[in-house]
């Protein structure tokens, strides 16, 4: 253990988790054919000595990997939401952290092997949840990594919760592609997602991933990555039946990531191709973050328990169900394969 991380290691790998968010990254992956891989997205600005670093919250201080987000989305939902997007109001931002307590907290070992770690996150007494666990562990033979999450609350309750793995992608545009299992559809945010930069026609239903609106009449393909212009988007699929595969050609290697589908019946996908010009981001972070989330995109509780809101009344789940002192546990994995294989 370093300050402020831990690490474990088996036959085909190694991998860093922070104790920040249980964020975990890098991970070095040794391939069959000897290849070896670090898959997952690095804050370029994780080691800046800027002042204004030190005054950006845990979550982006050191941005990577994958976290999981309990709850998931913004503390209250934009103010700029279209009329049948609004929930009811006052707001009750029972969590004031973007992404959760659990995202921005540092969590703490339980227990670990050489090659897994046992975390847990007990959350402040006025939360609705009471802790949180997160087992991370290599799979012997297979350049693979397993997650445990467990989450417990106080009380009878509802939350978006999410999953956030976050993939660096290949400079070359378009040489990397993401697929789903299942004939997926879109669904685009309700707003610009980054005012002035996105270019997605916002709060469009059921589109093709690789035909997807753009508010200028031109269409784009959201399967080819990295985009050919700098942008910020968000977007939900759902009908993906729990998995997700991104192949990067550039560097000959696909990741495999699975997760259950009743769990997260629907999945972000984050599209951060150097469209946010103000610090940290300094037009200099590129990724592809694919997460597993029942949520409402990240527009936060409020919006989730709404059952009002346009996915809902489409049949799709925007909030898990908790009782009270009853864990609820789910099970992913993240695998890298070679494509010359």
């Amino acid at each position: 253990m370093t300050a402020g991380s831990w690490d474990i290691s088996w036959d085909r790998g190694s991998a860093t988790v922070l104790q920040a968010g249980a964020m975990i990254g890098p991970a070095h992956l040794l391939l069959d054919d000897g290849l070896t891989i670090q898959p997952f997205a690095i804050a370029p600005w994780a080691d800046d000595s800027e002042q204004q670093h030190a005054a950006l919250p845990p979550l982006l201080r050191r941005l990577r990997g994958e976290w999981p987000c309990v709850p998931y989305g913004m503390p209250e939902p934009p103010a700029n939401l279209p009329t049948e997007w609004q929930p009811p109001r006052p707001y009750r931002r029972e969590d004031r952290m973007f992404h959760g307590y659990s995202s921005n907290a540092a969590w703490a070992l339980r227990s670990g092997t050489p090659s897994s770690l046992e975390l847990e996150l007990a959350y402040p007494s006025s939360h609705p949840v009471r802790r949180v666990g997160r087992r991370i562990g290599g799979v012997p033979g297979r350049c693979e990594l397993t997650f445990d999450l467990e989450i417990e609350t106080r009380i009878d309750t509802s939350l978006p919760i999410g999953l956030h793995p976050t993939f660096r992608l290949p400079a070359e545009t378009g040489a990397a592609s993401v697929s789903f299992d299942g004939d997926v559809r879109v669904h685009t945010y309700p707003v610009d997602a980054e005012p002035g930069v996105s270019r997605l026609q916002p709060d469009t239903h059921g589109q093709s991933l690789g035909l997807v609106a753009c508010k200028d009449g031109s269409f784009v393909d959201l399967g080819r990555h990295p985009l050919p212009y700098a942008t910020e988007e968000l977007v939900l699929v759902t009908g993906h039946r729990g998995g997700a595969t991104l192949n990067n050609a550039a560097e000959g290697y696909a990741v495999r990531l699975r997760w259950d589908a009743d769990a997260f019946p629907s999945c972000m996908m984050w599209i951060s191709n150097r469209g946010r010009s103000a610090y940290h981001w300094s037009s200099r972070f590129q990724a592809l973050a694919i997460e597993p989330v029942m949520a409402p995109f990240d527009l936060g509780t409020d919006v989730a328990r709404d059952e009002t809101n346009p996915l809902r009344r489409a049949g799709v789940p925007t909030a898990r169900s908790f009782t009270a002192n009853t864990p609820w546990a789910t099970r992913y994995s993240i695998e890298v394969v070679s494509l010359h294989a």
